[in-house]
């Protein structure tokens, strides 16, 4: 996340300000088409229909320290939050409910995998993740580990992948 910060000012005296600005330099486009690929690819071996889990709001102090999650990569995880409603849109908007459909598919997969392998290892777990789709999928880019990324870092704050308390 980088910060900007512009200087303002107003007659008077000891009118200065400093407003920062926190923002989320966008390294790539993610879009509703990406996440469907991603997805697809990620879904391709699940055959079950899965409704919607229920979301339990999280201590993420106590979620991340289950999962291994230090500060740094916490602050990590945090940069993706600039990407969420763009994912979550996409999920949600497609009316044939096929996209949502791969979503949790996925999920199913990816938590399963965590729990029997990976369990309080989510760095670990993410890394390996983005490194398999990036090897076994021919025409991924560095753009797409990096969409790949911020889709399991949504999985994630979400509380569809990864241990809750």
């Amino acid at each position: 996340m980088t910060k900007q910060s512009f200087n303002q000012s107003a007659k008077g005296n000891n009118n200065n300000q400093t407003i920062v600005v926190a923002t989320s330099p966008s390294i790539v486009d993610i879009c509703a088409k990406d996440i469907e690929i991603m997805l697809d690819k990620l879904s391709s071996i699940a055959t079950t229909d899965l409704k919607e889990p229920k979301i339990i709001p999280p201590d993420i102090e106590l979620k991340n320290e289950l999962n291994n999650i230090d500060k740094a990569n916490a602050n990590e995880i945090n940069r993706s939050y600039s990407h969420f409603d763009i994912i979550k849109e996409s999920i949600s908007s497609d009316h044939t409910d096929n996209l949502q459909t791969k979503y949790f598919q996925s999920v199913f997969l990816l938590q399963q995998l965590y729990l029997s392998k990976y369990q309080s290892r989510f760095p670990e777990f993410k890394s390996d993740i983005v490194a398999k789709y990036h090897s076994n999928v021919d025409d991924s880019s560095m753009a797409d580990a990096i969409k790949l990324f911020h889709l399991l870092n949504y999985m994630y704050l979400n509380c569809h992948i990864g241990v809750t308390p």
